[in-house]
């Protein structure tokens, strides 16, 4: 511990993350208002229209996003944790360099999504539609694909290792 001062910035700079509750979140993004660096968890987004919103930056622990509308969001840098997005609508949206773990995403339509530099692992993707979807870079390890679609979809440079394809 020796010269460490208990007066030295802890951020340098940087924006702490700050952990942001339902509906000041909601506030936010109807507002437009910058996200990058919140932590929404615990929380219920259920059947939200969040179509086209940007969501950079943004860490989602433990929240239920079924139904919700994300189609042509800009998703750079996410990371959802055990998030449930089950039937949510991503066609179109942007995911470039974002996290997913543990989380469910059945029967979800990613139709003409980007999904570039993408880490996915131990998630749920039964019934899925990628079609004419962009997986660019893209990594999955030990997920869920059965009677996914990836007509039309483009994997270049991705990985799909110790997951189930199974229809």
């Amino acid at each position: 511990w020796r010269g460490l001062s208990s007066r030295a910035p802890i951020s340098r700079g940087r924006k702490l993350p700050e952990l942001i509750k339902r509906e000041a979140f909601l506030t936010k993004v109807r507002h437009g208002e910058e996200l990058s660096g919140s932590i929404l968890a615990n929380a219920d987004l259920s059947g939200q229209n969040l179509f086209g919103v940007n969501l950079q930056g943004v860490v989602f622990r433990a929240v239920r996003m079924n139904g919700v509308n994300l189609a042509g969001a800009r998703l750079t840098n996410v990371i959802w944790a055990e998030v449930d997005l089950t039937d949510a609508d991503l066609r179109g949206a942007e995911f470039t360099g974002a996290s997913i773990d543990l989380s469910k995403l059945v029967r979800c339509r990613l139709g003409e999504a980007k999904l570039t530099r993408l880490f996915w692992t131990t998630s749920d993707l039964t019934g899925s539609d990628f079609s004419k979807a962009v997986l660019d870079t893209a990594s999955f390890a030990e997920c869920i694909f059965a009677k996914a679609n990836f007509e039309g979809a483009g994997l270049l440079k991705s990985v799909i290792a110790d997951s189930n394809l199974e229809s």
